[in-house]
């Protein structure tokens, strides 16, 4: 009888609770830096939240001016989590592994990493929940100018890095044919700029898309650079709203 009460009682404190404590774990979760954008308007952005799990992908929004959140992750499984400012721009990243801290400070330098983890884990969930992280991260550094999608077979086959390591040049691109005003890049290693009477900028991308924004105008000007090819491919469009 006294066995059944037991039962009964962890039972009922098991399904009471918003997660499963024997599989699951609670993190909290800290934006660790300012965005250029926020420091360029003075108002805070806000973001969508997106972190691996075993069954996909989760995601949850960051109003304006929140910093903080505490997310339910897989006790037993590494965890790539991602901060996107306003839902789709280059995110700040970080790691949670199995065993270690219960507190993670997103950066801009995990960004890539973490990204390409969070891709990763639609197409193989348990190979992403089985790499160490920690060590990962270590190796690969600022995962900028890197073939992602050859990091990513490497990564989901099991094997370690070493070619997909190998940096890629960056690429120069003149930009012209934008309208007047300052343009402020999400990515404070390239070049925010000023544009005056059509003049023409000289730019050194990296490998990718990179954003800039222009305020006055509520403009974003996206530069999609292919660095193996040295094409480079432009949109602009409306800034979002915050």
């Amino acid at each position: 009888m006294r066995l059944r009460c037991i039962i009964f009682i962890s039972l009922l404190l098991f399904t009471s609770c918003d997660h499963n404590p024997l599989a699951e774990r609670v993190v909290s979760v800290s934006i660790g830096e300012e965005h250029p954008w926020e420091e360029a308007s003075y108002l805070p952005l806000w973001y969508t939240l997106v972190y691996t799990t075993k069954n996909g992908n989760k995601k949850m929004h960051l109003s304006s001016g929140v910093r903080q959140a505490r997310i339910v992750v897989d006790r037993l499984g590494s965890v790539a989590i991602c901060a996107y400012p306003l839902g789709g721009f280059a995110p700040l990243g970080g790691f949670v592994q199995a065993g270690r801290s219960d507190r993670v400070v997103l950066t801009r330098k995990d960004g890539p990493l973490a990204e390409l983890l969070v891709e990763g884990n639609l197409l193989n969930a348990e190979a992403i929940a089985s790499l160490n992280m920690d060590l990962l991260a270590a190796l690969v550094g600022e995962a900028v100018n890197l073939d992602g999608s050859a990091l990513l077979v490497d990564l989901l086959s099991g094997i370690t890095p070493k070619k997909s390591l190998q940096r890629l040049e960056r690429t120069w691109y003149t930009l012209n044919g934008v309208p007047d005003g300052y343009w402020v890049c999400e990515n404070p290693s390239q070049s925010s700029f000023w544009i005056h009477f059509g003049k023409e900028v000289p730019l050194l991308l990296d490998h990718g898309a990179t954003c800039w924004m222009n305020r006055e105008r509520s403009l974003i000007l996206t530069l999609v650079s292919d660095n193996t090819t040295k094409m480079v491919f432009s949109a602009l469009g409306d800034a979002p709203r915050w």
